[in-house]
């Protein structure tokens, strides 16, 4: 996922959604800020890209620097679609992030891990 840069009127790059499979897991890397306008495309985006079947999903947010309701909106609908089959992890949010995750109940919610390698070693819950 990327906007073409000219789109960029705040000088913040746009959002970028890399994905990879490791260990079995389809491991979603986003870097950039997710706010309302990122966050439609990242909601679209991470939805097309979801695996079928048996889902083990790991979203990285190590690379984000804000987050606000809207991009937290996006990750739950992710959360949805794959909690009945498989597993969803959420690895590396930073104290900003975090904070959104803990304000809003989520941290509760998601299966939260302080990096992508812990997130990947832990039993399936």
């Amino acid at each position: 996922m990327s906007a073409d840069p000219s789109d960029v009127t705040d000088g913040t790059p746009p959002l970028q959604l890399t994905q990879d499979e490791r260990d079995g897991h389809t491991v979603f890397v986003l870097e950039g800020d997710i706010d309302l306008e990122s966050s439609r495309t990242l909601r679209a985006d991470l939805l097309a890209a979801l695996p079928s079947g048996d889902e083990k999903v790991v979203v990285d947010l190590a690379r984000v620097g804000f987050m606000d309701s809207s991009g937290l909106a996006a990750l739950v609908s992710a959360w949805k679609v794959v909690r009945e089959r498989g597993s969803f992890r959420v690895a590396g949010a930073n104290e900003v992030v975090h904070r959104v995750l803990t304000i809003t109940g989520m941290e509760e919610v998601f299966d939260l891990h302080t990096d992508v390698d812990a997130a990947l070693r832990a039993p399936r819950a």
